[in-house]
């Protein structure tokens, strides 16, 4: 008979002063005074009580049957388990002993011993019995219904069992399946334990960020987003005006399961407060588990948790993604991985700014530990690549968590319990050191001030990376957590552009596709949707390049822009309308992302690719006539210079077009000179303004 009961994590040991870390294991005690949490089972045939400072482990039928808990052991280091056993009822041939390093019965190692004095040492390989030691008889082994303190001491790459002190089996240490150890008896039978307990020093030093005790204070947020219910996986928005949870029991389905529930809140900045949490409804809730993993960088679309049917119903686990409309949100559609499948019941998940890149936490059979991180890259279909491990520089022994991605694109926070830190989980930063996303920096631990002796994880940071949001466990429940961050914590740093698309001719908010790219190249970086309602969009781009990025919609022409971040410093924030000018006779386009050699009518290359939008346009409208006009600024030349420069910058332009096939008698070409600006002033940003190409529509 085959049962994993229970599972759970406790990590003793702290050391505030960020030198060695804290010790793995625990210590079950089953004292009176101690709340009965850990090894409690009740199923009629098995049950487990505290009785006099014991645990007692009644098993009524015939087989074995077990009851795990959890521990974060690195199998390749000095460890040891010990417990101590008194058979209570049941005939001498009965067994019992400690099962470690297991998944649960399918994938463990057993050691076990019999009232009539024997032992054996075996192990479950993919749920079959694959025996190591056959049984064999042991003076070690007191009989007649006595105490056996059972011990393994895992020292030098060798696992050494030994009873009552004596050591009594000796075997090369084996790799741990996974972190799940416990105890395994054979019925019918009663056993009683006086403790158990585990125990790995550590010897590691805690690798810490710089100035981590430049970190603010830590701060729960009020009663508006904290209540007496769990509080998890919180996602901050880019801009940081929205906060998602999942919220366990206050359901908008009154569920059954206490499965969690999406909520939302929004940040008001006249008073500089949270509001209180709303449920975000249908059709992203609904009677399962409901929770948000990612949030683009324009707050227009969402990853959750699990798959849904037509009806919006729980279908299977995995990953939706869902977009804003006029309504709400759109129904959830499946995110299809290739060749996906995860061993563990949890997981995580989340995008890099430009949406292309996937990072997931999954049990793999390739898996490190219990659970590792992986990294997925969006195929041109829309679906995802086969998820490939991202390496043991972050990946450990242990379970890795809550993956989180800088708005940079490079910078990444994650929870394990695999290095080395100040307690259970702890919440570390690391940096991609090239495009494979297999290459990382050594993780740091972000410190006392983010880590406790607790569970740490769930670490979400708005674009500018100054605060942060993060769970903490409050005693019998997990709240939601803000900490100001210092600058060796934060992301690279970016531009967030902000701003609203509008139809130039209404002056009306409008949806529409935007991409950007790297000014001059065709290579599309990424894309998103503005808002259907308020036409908001935001985007994400990080230093070190120049930015193109454009607007499009079906019977409009394309509108550019362009931002140089080469030698951006700091995170800031730009706001840059879009304007979306009908196909229609008299509307005129700026031409934003067109360049020329200084002085000449040469154009140069990073020009193109608003050029070639252009083209297509021309060549889908074949009725489409336009005129193509070229203005200079105020200056100190001959107006005749002007105007000759400005003609020829059009007949540049012109010639560009014909050579991509577009007839010329579609086209006009001419120059105004400095006769015609759009903006009064004498500064140099205002002059470069007026100083243009512009398309005006004559015939459509």
């Amino acid at each position: 008979m085959k049962k994993l009961l229970t599972l759970a994590t406790l990590l003793l040991g702290f050391n505030s002063f960020a030198q060695l870390g804290a010790d793995y294991g625990f210590n079950c005690q089953f004292n009176a005074n101690e709340p009965f949490i850990r090894f409690k089972w009740d199923d009629g045939t098995f049950k487990t009580k505290q009785v006099n400072g014991n645990l007692e482990l009644s098993y009524s039928k015939d087989g074995s049957i077990f009851i795990s808990d959890w521990a974060d052991i690195n199998w390749q280091k000095p460890f040891n388990i010990k417990t101590a056993f008194k058979q209570e009822s049941g005939n001498d041939d009965r067994s019992f002993g400690i099962l470690f390093g297991a998944t649960g019965i399918d994938n463990a190692y057993v050691f076990k011993i019999s009232g009539n004095g024997m032992y054996t040492f075996f192990k479950y390989e993919k749920d079959k019995y694959v025996e190591i030691k056959a049984w064999t008889s042991s003076p070690n082994i007191l009989t007649d219904k006595k105490t056996n303190v059972v011990e393994l001491k895992s020292e030098k790459s060798v696992f050494n069992f030994y009873v009552n002190g004596a050591l009594t089996y000796t075997h090369a240490a084996l790799p741990f399946y996974g972190l799940v150890h416990g105890y395994l008896v054979a019925g019918p039978i009663t056993v009683a334990s006086d403790y158990y307990i585990i125990n790995q020093k550590q010897t590691d030093r805690i690798n810490l960020i710089e100035n981590s005790n430049n970190f603010g204070q830590k701060v729960k947020l009020g009663p508006a987003i904290n209540t007496e219910d769990d509080e998890l996986c919180p996602v901050i928005s880019y801009d940081e005006r929205t906060l998602y949870i999942a919220r366990k029991k206050a359901s908008y389905y009154e569920n059954l399961k206490n499965d969690d529930d999406i909520w939302y809140s929004n940040f008001n900045h006249k008073d500089s407060t949270w509001g209180v949490m709303k449920n975000i409804g249908k059709p992203l809730n609904n009677k399962s588990n409901n929770f948000v993993q990612y949030v683009s960088p324009d707050n227009n679309s969402l990853i959750v948790g699990n798959h849904y049917n037509s009806l919006g119903e729980y279908k299977s686990a995995g990953y939706s993604i869902t977009h804003r409309n006029s309504h709400g949100w759109s129904m959830p559609k499946e995110v299809v991985i290739k060749n996906y499948y995860n061993k563990s019941n949890y997981n995580e998940i989340c995008l890099s700014p430009n949406g292309k890149v996937m990072l997931l936490t999954a049990q793999r059979d390739e898996t490190q530990g219990f659970k590792d991180i992986y990294v997925s890259f969006l195929n041109a279909d829309s679906t995802w690549s086969e998820p490939k491990n991202i390496g043991n520089s972050v990946n450990t022994f242990a379970s890795e968590t809550s993956p989180f991605i800088g708005s940079d694109g490079v910078t990444m926070y994650f929870s394990s319990a695999g290095h080395s830190g100040y307690g259970s989980n702890d919440i570390f930063m690391t940096k991609r050191l090239d495009e494979t996303w297999t290459n990382w920096s050594k993780p740091k631990n972000l410190g006392p001030k983010i880590n406790s002796k607790k569970w740490d994880a769930y670490y979400t940071i708005p674009a500018s990376g100054k605060t942060a949001y993060l769970v903490q466990e409050d005693g019998t429940n997990n709240n939601v957590y803000t900490i100001k961050q210092p600058e060796s914590a934060r992301p690279d740093p970016i531009v967030l552009v902000k701003g609203k698309v509008f139809n130039s001719e209404t002056k009306e908010h409008m949806q529409a596709n935007i991409s950007y790219s790297e000014l001059g190249s065709k290579t599309i970086l990424g894309h998103l949707n503005s808002d259907p309602k308020t036409g908001e969009f935001m985007l994400a781009l990080p230093k070190g390049k120049k930015y193109s990025f454009t607007a499009n919609k079906l019977h409009f022409l394309a509108v550019h822009q362009n931002i140089d971040l080469t030698n951006l410093k700091t995170y800031e924030e730009k706001e840059i309308d879009l304007y979306l000018t009908p196909i229609k006779k008299g509307e005129k386009l700026v031409l934003n992302n067109l360049f020329f050699k200084a002085n000449t009518a040469d154009i140069l290359p990073e020009s193109h690719e608003e050029l070639d939008k252009i083209v297509e346009i021309l060549k889908l409208n074949r009725s489409l006539k336009i005129e193509v006009s070229g203005h200079t600024s105020k200056n100190n030349s001959k107006p005749e210079w002007n105007m000759n420069l400005s003609t020829n910058r059009a007949n540049s332009v012109k010639k560009y077009f014909v050579d991509a096939g577009i007839s010329e008698t579609r086209i006009t070409a001419i120059g105004y000179g400095n006769t015609k600006p759009i903006f009064a002033g004498m500064d140099e940003p205002t002059l470069a303004k007026n100083r243009r190409v512009e398309l005006e529509i004559l015939e459509h």
